[in-house]
């Protein structure tokens, strides 16, 4: 389950221009690859590449939590 934080889904719609639709469309995708990310705040990320339903490549890094 995916579970967005305001601020983030705010700012990857208007920073960078991606839907969050289309990032969840990367982060599903079964033909996606992963790579540890940086880590940030003392938190573990992941990188995500892959493409979205219509074909656009994207990069989405995301935190999990418990």
């Amino acid at each position: 389950m995916l579970d967005w934080d305001q601020h983030n889904e705010g700012h990857i719609r208007e920073a960078q221009g991606v839907s969050r639709e289309e990032a969840e469309d990367v982060l599903l995708s079964p033909d996606r690859f992963l790579k540890r990310a940086d880590p940030s705040h003392g938190e573990r990320r992941l990188a995500v590449i892959g493409t979205t339903a219509p074909g656009r490549a994207l990069a989405v890094l995301y935190t999990h939590r418990a």
